[in-house]
């Protein structure tokens, strides 16, 4: 099962650790599916939005997630996790539901404007999640766009993900991210 983020290595910096006089780790977060950090935080809004969203819509077995059964379709409840963190793998929190069990015109919708690295993260999780996602880029970031086509768009399993251009800068792109979601509405 892919999960929503990746369980990465912590590294002694030896020259870190000498400088500041106490011991200092880096966290190797480049190994993540999208090659950032930010696919961490990304990854559990998205998780999250996508059980609210499910829940809101009487879509979510609330019994599976309330126990917590990671072998389900259903979403994990981080909180309940995160009471039990002490004897959990903290990876366990990246485990993701499917949504195939939902018709695809029910299924949420992530829309996500980004200057590259959050939008890469949001792309990589609504693939892993099976749910659908738009990002808006600027212009000046047409050029990675090729990363988002290669790694996340399409139709890959039950998701469906869009890459747009929004706009000449990222709160142009932002403004488009918002215009879509107001024109999709509840549909997704």
């Amino acid at each position: 099962m892919e999960r929503l983020w990746q369980k990465t290595p912590l590294i002694r910096s030896s020259a870190m650790s000498a400088k500041t006089g106490c011991e200092v780790y880096l966290k190797i977060e480049t190994f993540q599916t999208s090659g950032s950090f930010k696919g961490r935080g990304v990854s559990h809004f998205a998780n999250n939005a996508t059980k609210g969203y499910l829940e809101s819509r009487g879509l979510l077995d609330t019994d599976t997630y309330v126990n917590g059964n990671s072998n389900s379709n259903s979403l994990l409840d981080t909180k309940e996790l995160a009471s039990r963190i002490s004897s959990t793998d903290w990876n366990e929190w990246s485990i993701p539901c499917k949504t195939s069990h939902i018709p695809a015109n029910k299924r949420p919708h992530l829309i996500i404007a980004s200057g590259g690295n959050a939008g890469l993260s949001a792309a990589s999780a609504a693939r892993i999640l099976g749910v659908n996602a738009s990002i808006f880029l600027p212009a000046a970031q047409e050029g990675i766009k090729h990363l988002f086509l290669r790694h996340n768009t399409g139709i890959d399993g039950d998701a469906r993900i869009e890459v747009n251009i929004g706009g000449e800068n990222y709160f142009a792109a932002l403004k488009a991210a918002e215009k879509f979601s107001d024109e999709l509405g509840d549909r997704g």
